[in-house]
Order: C-alpha cells, then structure tokens, then sequence
C-alpha cells in the first residue's frame, strides 16, 4: 500500500499534506507518530473518569490539531463538534456528544489498523 492509498482508504486528504510538506518522503514518518501518539487514550480515560469540560478540551484539542495538521479528514470532521463541545464557555453544546465520542473511536480505531497495515508493509 502507497501513503496515497493509505490517505483514501482512511479519508484523508493526500494532496493537502503533500502541498503542506516540502518534503514527502516524511509523512510515513508522522503517520507512524499519529499512531504512537497518546493524546486520544488520554482523552477517553479522561472522559471514562468523568473529568472536567477544561481537561477533556485539552487532550480533544490536541488530538483534533494533529488530525489537521496530517490532513486525516475524516477522523477531523468528528472531532471538531466534539472539541468545541469542550471548549470553555462554548456557544456550541452538542445533545449527542456522546454519541460523536462513540463515532470517533470507532473511525480512530479504523484508521489505526489502515497504519498497521501500511506500516507492516515497509
């Protein structure tokens, strides 16, 4: 499998982090670090423990910034609802939070398997 299958079979956008890197050759490299990246187990054992809005803004914001920042699209577009849900003194309170935490874990943990995939290929 090529990154650019990788980036369609997990809904991202190939040519957005090919144009926002100068060098291409990198992004398995930072695929393999989203992989190794905690800042989505740290949010769901925030959330399981009950934690508060502040702290599960946090690890929900970094997560969604990594997200963007490696164009993963489709794990991005459920984050965002769910990090301004957190953030404080928010306008946006989404009545299905939990339901959009139980969607990204799901597509969070899809994507980890596509990375396996690619990555045992290497």
């Amino acid at each position: 499998m090529t990154v650019e299958e990788l980036y369609k079979n997990i809904g991202g956008d190939y040519q957005d982090i090919s144009m926002r890197l100068i060098n291409t050759e990198k992004i398995p490299k930072y695929i393999t670090c989203f992989a190794q990246d905690d800042s989505w187990d740290k949010f769901m054992a925030a959330y399981n423990a009950g934690a508060d809005d502040n702290i599960l803004f946090g690890y929900m914001h970094t997560y969604k910034g990594t997200c963007l920042n490696l164009s993963f699209d489709y794990l991005a577009e459920v984050a965002i609802p769910i990090t301004d849900h957190y953030r404080e003194n928010n306008r946006i309170v989404h009545k299905n939070v939990d339901e959009l935490i139980r969607e990204l874990s799901r597509r969070h943990a899809s994507v980890l398997e596509q990375i396996a995939i690619f990555a045992s290929q290497k």
